[in-house]
């Protein structure tokens, strides 16, 4: 991508030299709307501006201060171009947890039944779950929080996901959401379910009755200790109704690690070093971080992510 940075002016220029870098700077921005093939609208968002102001200053008619502006322009686009050149998480790999986690997908999805995988975090789970539903029109992802603890929330969120156009009361939106879903044949999967709370649970495992379509709950291991631990019997129902349960193994295989960097400027000392922290606890989630850190390291100091830079980075860490 072009748009190369420039300059600031200092204090001491002409006021011919700011008004050339007031065009030199719109001129840039002109370069990097046509090679990124973005709006004016999107780039005044990832530069912090309203849209009008971008398009006022770019034609000469901002009446405000076009110095300050075209210096936060500039900073803000350098800024950018920082983010997109910095090293990106590995692609997508059909590690076992992975392949675990689609498989409860398909089976849920295909039998119209209730599906769960738990396992530790930092395993991919949520990153399966994406690209499954990226690769079926008809499923729908709805990813739970803490703040998702009451029944209504989870509804209102459900609506939300599933383009259902109702409020009110909870009633009103379990209907709606049940019609909206009996004789769809999709799947919905919700992740991070671990903090859905027993009534949730219980309202979702209502409307799979009623609708007859797939459901998939992922999370942690939490998510299997409630539903098994001292207060089973009040998930009994819900648990009685999970077709496909999936508990993802902590550990990764040497084969995982390989799939998760083929192709990357990786040598394969510092491979070792990442299947080492993978099984170290951190699971996924550790190792891409370490990799990340140890892309930048190798980047400023040249030549591949070897085993050294992995070990910096991840002693940097912390981990």
């Amino acid at each position: 991508m072009s748009a190369l940075p420039l300059e600031q002016p200092r204090e001491d220029v002409s006021q011919e030299q700011i008004e050339q870098y007031i065009e030199q700077t719109r001129e840039r921005v002109r370069q990097y709307l046509a090679d990124a093939g973005m709006s004016q609208s999107e780039a005044a968002k990832l530069i912090g501006f309203s849209a009008p102001r971008l398009s006022q200053f770019l034609s000469g008619k901002y009446a405000g201060d076009n110095l300050e502006t075209a210096k936060a322009i500039n900073y803000g686009l350098d800024k950018h171009l920082q983010q997109v050149a910095a090293p990106h998480e590995p692609a997508f790999a059909p590690t076992l947890p992975a392949q675990q986690v689609t498989e409860v997908c398909n089976y849920a999805h295909q039998m119209q039944t209730i599906g769960m995988v738990h396992g530790d975090a930092g395993m991919g789970k949520t990153m399966a779950l994406q690209v499954y539903v990226q690769e079926h029109r008809d499923a729908a992802l709805l990813c739970a929080n803490p703040t998702m603890r009451s029944t209504k929330a989870v509804l209102e969120e459900l609506c939300d996901v599933l383009g259902v156009k109702e409020g009110g009361t909870e009633r009103r939106m379990a209907k709606a959401i049940t019609r909206a879903l009996k004789g769809s044949g999709r799947l919905v999967i919700f992740d991070e379910a671990q903090h859905l709370s027993q009534k949730a649970l219980d309202t979702l495992r209502f409307i799979h009755d009623e609708a007859k379509c797939g459901f998939v709950f992922c999370g942690n291991n939490e998510l299997y200790l409630q539903l098994r631990g001292r207060s089973q019997s009040e998930f009994a129902q819900f648990y009685s109704r999970i077709g496909i349960r999936r508990h993802l193994d902590p550990r990764f295989s040497k084969e995982d690690i390989d799939l998760v960097f083929q192709g990357q400027p990786v040598t394969k000392e510092a491979v070792q070093a990442l299947f080492n922290i993978a099984n170290d606890g951190k699971g996924l989630r550790g190792y891409v971080k370490a990799f990340l850190l140890a892309a930048n390291l190798a980047r400023a100091g040249g030549g591949m992510i070897n085993e050294a830079w992995v070990k910096e980075a991840y002693r940097f860490l912390g981990q």
